[in-house]
């Protein structure tokens, strides 16, 4: 989807479907100065060398590539939506995925997988394609089990029900809970 113009409702990127261009000719029209980061020339980054190498051997096959780019994205931000709403209506209340869900098509339930691994986390940066290719076969499978995910996390499988929860491999069974302060202590 690339860079969202909105994200969590506190960041705004409103000149997203500007070209670099055409904000440096506003720039030089209305007499604004800018600053341009001296790394930006550097290609050993990678979105450096996308925007120096890359992008003008695109536009030397379509000049307006940059136009159908940002076209594509905000399709596929559409389509995220739609996905992911669809894929939050596979939880249940208890926001595990039941066996019904687990027949659901592969884009929404490895959504519904991510889901439920966010609400648990906060959010889902490390969880891999194969993470999400392991935790949909033993859903699939129907078997009970369950599979390790980063940030101390587990998806749990049994009786039908399919949930991510705390690890146990990293819950310290050994060691007694404190006991609860009362008030006045």
């Amino acid at each position: 989807c690339g860079i969202s113009p909105l994200r969590d409702e506190k960041v705004i990127r409103p000149l997203l479907c500007c070209t670099a261009k055409q904000v440096r000719d506003y720039a030089k029209e209305a007499r604004l100065s800018y600053v341009t980061d001296a790394t930006n020339a550097d290609t050993t980054y990678t979105r450096n060398y996308i925007r120096e190498k890359i992008v003008p051997a695109l536009r030397q096959i379509n000049p307006r590539c940059e136009d159908a780019v940002l076209r594509m994205s905000g399709l596929l931000r559409e389509d995220l939506v739609y996905l992911e709403d669809a894929a939050a209506a596979l939880l249940g209340e208890d926001d595990a995925l039941t066996k019904e869900a687990a027949a659901a098509p592969d884009p929404l339930l490895s959504r519904g997988i991510l889901t439920m691994y966010r609400r648990f986390t906060g959010h889902q940066e490390n969880l891999s394609a194969v993470h999400l290719a392991d935790c949909t076969a033993l859903i699939r499978s129907g078997l009970p089990g369950r599979i390790s995910l980063p940030g101390r996390a587990a998806l749990f499988s049994q009786g039908g029900r399919s949930w991510i929860g705390a690890d146990p491999a990293f819950t310290k069974m050994d060691v007694p809970a404190p006991e609860p302060l009362s008030v006045g202590d």
